[in-house]
Order: structure tokens, then sequence, then C-alpha cells
């Protein structure tokens, strides 16, 4: 191959330290043969050297990975690309503007979201292949929560009269990452110490993946004991069907159900307080006391009625989610029976980012955003850096990180 040095040029690197500027050397192809090897076996169609030399030939924006990373992290903190460009400068005097902020972070983004997907891929391959049960030995006292659920942001794209696409998101922890405490009142609390997401806007299949690589990197196969706590949404009682071990406990949220049933004495007492709130009351407490047979029967006379918008038909929800209510059974075992956690996760994750006022996205802009503020809030923002780098420069990455990135 014969290159002809085509001189020296200026170019300008945005770091953590400011903007860097030096001269490079350009050495391209001298004739068509040696442009076709060179596109063949480099993808390119001329070298730097010094680029080469440190490891920078292959950087979008002109910008050093560590500085990649600072600013979409910053992206991900703020409330808004403007929000993260001023803040970005504020902390490393390097001016940069909301538009490449963006660029950038989708950028980052897309590589996490990348990975994301294929991690979710083969978590959907290895549940398609046999699996020898004799190998199934269950840790003692592990219990893995999983807490599902679904909430709206608004898109750039109409689909059924509407711009609004729902963002179905997980949130997974041990038993053992929970630190329970009394407080001086004598109040029992809790704290989770360690979680993770996962999450899609897009339809509940193209979800399950994502939810089965989250199951994996919980080893939920060799929990003793899987509980899912959701709002009883039919797409998560299939999901949970197919995706999870067959010792799965699937909870139907307590607090879900009395609000269930508050709408629904409200409407059938007139909303008069005096009559639905006893009501509501007495009602909750059967189902608490695991007795929802009894208050299926009492409600069985409204069965056939037609209930306005809101307002949900208590016999057939109660019906429908019998066999996720047995509260005494739960708490025996020391289960959580709410879903306290995945609505935090719903609005630390989605909604502070996702979906404030006058936003609106582009499905792949959320979807980039959306995996790196899942990073950032299960505290695995420290892996970022290491995928991006395996994406840039898979040649400096360790034989077994590049097959599993």
């Amino acid at each position: 191959m014969k290159l002809s040095n085509q001189g020296r040029y200026r170019i300008e690197i945005l770091t953590l330290c400011g903007k860097i500027e030096y001269w490079r050397t350009q050495l391209i192809p001298a004739d068509k043969e040696s442009a076709e090897k060179l596109l063949e076996l480099e993808g390119i169609k001329s070298i730097y050297p010094l680029d080469c030399a440190l490891n920078i030939d292959r950087l979008p924006f002109k910008i050093t990975i560590d500085a990649m990373i600072a600013i979409a992290r910053e992206a991900v903190k703020a409330k808004s690309y403007e929000e993260a460009a001023r803040e970005f400068e504020h902390h490393y005097k390097v001016p940069i503007s909301s538009t490449q902020v963006k660029r950038v972070t989708e950028y980052i983004g897309g590589i996490v979201q990348e990975i994301n997907a294929k991690a979710a891929e083969d978590a959907m391959k290895a549940q398609a292949q046999p699996f020898d049960r004799r190998t199934r030995r269950r840790r003692a006292n592990d219990v893995l929560y999983i807490e599902i659920d679904g909430a709206m942001v608004n898109t750039r794209i109409m689909q059924g009269g509407s711009t609004w696409m729902e963002c179905k998101l997980a949130v997974a922890f041990h038993s053992r990452d929970i630190h329970y405490w009394t407080s001086k009142s004598g109040k029992k609390c809790h704290k989770i110490l360690k979680r993770d997401y996962a999450g899609f806007i897009g339809s509940n299949s193209d979800f399950e993946p994502y939810l089965a690589a989250l199951a994996d990197r919980y080893d939920a196969i060799h929990c003793s004991e899987v509980v899912v706590i959701s709002d009883g949404a039919p797409w998560i009682a299939g999901t949970v069907g197919r995706l999870l071990p067959d010792h799965t406990v699937h909870i139907l949220d307590l607090f879900h159900v009395k609000e269930k049933v508050g709408d629904f004495a409200k409407y059938i007492f007139k909303n008069k307080e005096n009559e639905y709130i006893p009501w509501a009351e007495k009602i909750n407490d059967l189902i608490e006391d695991g007795k929802v047979d009894e208050v299926i029967r009492e409600v069985e006379k409204y069965k056939d009625q037609k209930f306005p918008p809101g307002v949900p038909n208590l016999y057939v929800y109660l019906v429908n989610h019998r066999g996720q209510m047995n509260y005494p059974l739960y708490r025996s075992k020391g289960y959580f029976v709410g879903s306290g956690a995945i609505e935090s996760a719903n609005k630390q994750v989605m909604q502070s980012r996702l979906k404030l006022q006058g936003m609106r996205w582009y499905v792949s802009s959320a979807q980039c955003m959306l995996a790196l503020k899942m990073m950032l809030e299960s505290e695995r923002w420290g892996e970022v850096e290491g995928m991006v780098r395996r994406y840039i420069h898979p040649e400096d990455a360790p034989a077994e990180a590049q097959k599993s990135p």
C-alpha cells in the first residue's frame, strides 16, 4: 500500500481540561489500488498517524471519551440540554452548545441502548434453550423482588390518534439489599440499598426481552422466591407468566386495590362520605384479612352494572385478580405488598427527565435518554465508560469483554 504525505493540518479536540489545539500529518492513498485496500482493511480514506498514536482516530465530534461521558452525565442529571450545557461549562470551564450536548448524549445513550438490546436478545435466546432442572439449586432466604409498571411519555409520533406512548419499566432488588430499622417512635422502616432497572418505550412484546435480561442479571432462577408486584395490568400478568420462573409469586399492589375500592364506593354511594368511607374501610379490612371471597359475594350484585370511565367494576376486578390477593400469606412470609419502589422509579427514572412540561421526544432519543437514566439511578454509571471504550476501540478490550460487552 502506497501513501502520500498531504502535509500538516490544525485540529482542536475538546477535553475535560478545555480545548487542545495541535497539528497532525495527513496521509492518503497514492493510487486507486491503495485507496481500495485502505478502505477494505480499515474502513477509512486517510490516515492521521498522530491521531492513531493518541488513540483518538475514531472519536466522533472531536471530543475525548472522558469529555463525552461527562457531557452525557450532565444531560441526564439536568432538566434540559440547555441546562446541561450551562452545568458542563460551570464545572469544567469549557463552553459547549446545547445542540452538541444533545448529539453527544444521544451517541453515548445509543451505545448503552445497543448493548442493552444485545443483552436482551441473548436473554430471550437463553429462555428458548432447554433447561436441566437438576441444576436448579435455589438459594435459601434470597427473595428477588421485581416491580413492574407503565407510564406515558409524549412523543413526536402520532399513533392511534395520540402522541403518547407507554414507557414500560421494571425495578429489581434482592431481599438481602434491603436495610430494616426501627425509628425512635417505634415505626418500622426500610431502605433499598441496591436496585436495577429495565425499561422500554413501546409494546409489551418489545419490553419483554429487557425484563428477561434484568431477571438474568439478578439470577432469578436460583433465588428462593421471585416476588412480582404490579397494579394488575393484563399485559404484566402475561409477561410474568411467559418470562419468569415457576417459583414466582405475583402480588396485586394493595394500594391500587384500595384505590379501586374507594372509586367504586364513591360511585355506588353517590359521593356521600358518611356512607362510602365506612363501607370502603370495611371492604379493605376484609381484603387485607384474606376474606376476598366474602367481598366478591358482597359486590356480586353489581357485576352486570355499567360503570362510567374511571370507575372499576369491583366484582370483575376482584375475580380476575383473586389469585394475587392472599395478603395474610404474603405478610407472614415478610413480603412487600405495595409497589412503592416502581412508583418511585417512574418518577425518578422516567418522569423527572422525560416527562417535564412542554417535552416531546423522538422515540429513539427518549430511549437513549432512558437507557442512561437507568444507569445513573442504579448507580452503574461507572460501567458506561467501559461500554463506550469497548465500542469505539473494540481491539483494546479483553477477549471476554468483546464476546459479551
